[in-house]
């Protein structure tokens, strides 16, 4: 128990549920001077003292075990799902948090990694997990903070990365030092825009096996000649703070160094290199992708708890978005191997012209491709070298709901068709060549912006995914 702020009198705890909750909290207030959303509970005397905070507001407020007396909060029951996740933990039968308000962001005081987990997307954990020592919400060593309930994967890519990664910037962020590793070369865009969509300008850094520039959007404005790359991991430091652009290795005086006199304003970043599995990049901070937050399915949340005790943290389903320009691309396997059977559930809502890729990091003429209102009524395949198959469907897509599909590969055999129907709209067998993939990708294209949720691979889920290429 802890010093209340006023009593009242019950016969059993029961009783004492019953008369703090049936009160009208206005009556309360105006009776005892402030609202009850806590009690405790002495047995012999059948006495409740009302108390107007919960245990877990301040952290430096503590169980005092007195005889026969029992501290207690009350169930908020639009919280429900939040109060019974610390209900059913010990920091609750131990150490009396059980309160929703018990959750606790990023930075912020804490006594268990439940507090954090339940606030916080992913990635986080308190530096204290006893239920005693005071600790604070902090971003795994991976991760890093957002804002106060998301802490972000660093941003990484490896192997295949033949395609744009565009990001957006945030915090303000004008010079950053990032890990690479190339035996070739590196492309970077800092952009004018939070994506690659109309309008957009930018400079352009290429670092390549011979030579290095800067370009201010098509025009070459300064050059390095050299090997740079070393085919090792170096750390780079890349700055474009008011207007000023210089790369270099880290300590080190830039290679590239160049001040535009008429400075770009940069929101976004994108990234480019040759398919190698020897390519590899490594962002730490204040990168997200540009969409971020965006989330079409409001207040959908999972929490899962395992034997009652264990926390996994909350999965937030995002919505991706592709852009137009560039494919989302991600491994299937996290180690990159391939499969010659896969099954792709997803929804999409777009205008037109949408597709998705099976693609091998060893083979990229060994693709399938699905296209989906490639003219309003169609869907289509492609083999890699043509569009082998066309068929009609009415309206595929729309621009004001999802609409959901399936894709299915079997050794050579692609097929696609709508949810709830297990008939394929279009198929194709490649008779010949049995194909195997290790990367799926989506795009839109002709510059139209497509919002999709790849549900059966939670690769594309953010945060959870897409760090990796």
């Amino acid at each position: 128990m802890y010093k209340p702020s006023s009593n009242i009198e019950c016969d059993v705890v029961g009783q004492c549920v019953v008369c703090v909750v049936s009160m009208d909290h206005q009556h309360l207030h105006h009776s005892h001077g402030h609202d009850c959303v806590a009690f405790n509970h002495q047995s012999v005397t059948s006495t409740c003292e009302l108390l107007d905070s919960y245990l877990c507001e301040s952290e430096t407020t503590q169980l005092s075990p007195q005889p026969n007396w029992q501290y207690y909060d009350l169930i908020n029951t639009q919280r429900l799902e939040e109060e019974q996740l610390f209900q059913q933990h010990d920091i609750c039968s131990d150490f009396g948090h059980c309160s929703h308000l018990c959750a606790r962001g990023v930075g912020e005081q804490c006594r268990s990694n439940l507090q954090c987990n339940l606030t916080v997307t992913t990635g986080s954990h308190c530096t204290a997990n006893d239920g005693t020592t005071i600790g604070q919400c902090v971003c795994e060593t991976d991760h890093w903070a957002y804002n106060s309930t998301h802490c972000i994967h660093t941003y990484s890519m490896s192997g295949m990365t033949w395609e744009w990664t565009t990001k957006k910037i945030v915090n303000d962020m004008c010079s950053v030092t990032f890990t690479a590793k190339s035996t070739s070369s590196l492309h970077f865009l800092l952009m004018t825009k939070e994506d690659f969509i109309s309008g957009v300008t930018y400079y352009r850094i290429e670092l390549d096996a011979t030579s290095s520039r800067i370009n201010r959007y098509n025009t070459e404005s300064v050059r390095h000649d050299g090997t740079i790359l070393t085919g090792n991991f170096q750390n780079f430091t890349m700055s474009w703070c008011s207007g000023r652009v210089t790369v270099a290795i880290q300590g080190q005086a830039p290679f590239l160094d160049w001040t535009d006199p008429s400075p770009l304003t940069i929101h976004g970043l994108a990234f480019y290199a040759p398919s190698s599995p020897d390519n590899h990049l490594f962002f730490p901070h204040n990168v997200i992708d540009s969409y971020f937050p965006l989330n079409l399915e409001t207040g959908i949340k999972l929490i899962q708890i395992i034997m009652w005790s264990t926390l996994y943290p909350a999965v937030h389903f995002i919505v991706m978005r592709t852009n137009g320009h560039f494919w989302r691309l991600v491994k299937i396997f996290p180690d990159g191997s391939s499969t010659t059977s896969l099954t792709i559930t997803f929804s999409v809502m777009a205008l037109r012209n949408c597709r998705v890729l099976l693609t091998n990091l060893n083979d990229n003429s060994k693709q399938f491709q699905v296209g989906i209102g490639m003219t309003p009524d169609d869907v289509w395949i492609y083999d890699g070298h043509t569009w082998v198959t066309q068929v009609s469907s009415p309206s595929p897509l729309s621009t004001t709901e999802f609409r959901s599909f399936w894709i299915t590969l079997d050794a050579s055999t692609i097929m696609c068709g709508k949810e709830g129907n297990d008939t394929a709209i279009a198929s194709y067998t490649d008779s010949v060549n049995i194909r195997s993939f290790t990367h799926v990708g989506v795009i839109t294209h002709h510059g139209d912006l497509g919002y999709w949720k790849m549900t059966s691979l939670p690769q594309f889920q953010y945060p959870a995914g897409t760090y990796y290429l």
